[in-house]
């Protein structure tokens, strides 16, 4: 090849380079240990990355909440704000009811640029007086397989 024609197919393969389409997000699932602090570093790490996200609770484990998020105090857990589906595997998820000095809060809130998927999952002990309660049906980016709740409060509508 001539010294010439290099320039010419070096923008050629450069034009080609440029052209391909990125990689497309990949979903990853995370197993998650038994206890809250990796639940919420597991959805804080979920709302973060790109794509769709599965997360692995311990097998019949039981999540208990014992104070809100510090971040959406009207919350257990951090607001779900991206594509995650929480695979329970016959794990509770619940506000800890023990004594008069537990604060009221929901478990779960899906933001609007959220969307939940919860499968053998129980939800337990709730409270939310800002939207209405189960077993009303949930919004568009919640849904439910298997999934129990107990126990929840909150105001009718």
């Amino acid at each position: 090849m001539s010294r010439r024609h290099v320039p010419a197919v070096l923008g050629l393969v450069a034009g080609a380079l440029v052209a391909l389409p990125a990689p497309a997000a990949h979903a990853a699932t995370v197993k998650v240990g038994c206890s809250v602090p990796e639940l919420v570093a597991a959805i804080n790490a979920a709302n973060s990355s790109p794509g769709p996200d599965t997360l692995q609770l311990a097998r019949k484990c039981t999540y208990r909440l014992t104070s809100p998020d510090p971040v959406s105090p009207g919350n257990g857990l951090p607001v779900i704000t991206s594509e995650i589906t929480i695979d329970g595997r016959g794990a509770t998820i619940r506000r800890d009811e023990h004594g008069n000095n537990v604060a009221k809060f929901r478990i779960l809130f899906v933001g609007p640029t959220g969307n939940l998927t919860l499968t053998h999952t129980t939800i337990r002990g709730g409270f939310a007086t800002d939207c209405p309660a189960f077993p009303a049906p949930p919004g568009p980016g919640l849904r439910r397989r298997h999934l129990q709740h107990r126990n929840d409060e909150g105001d009718p509508q």
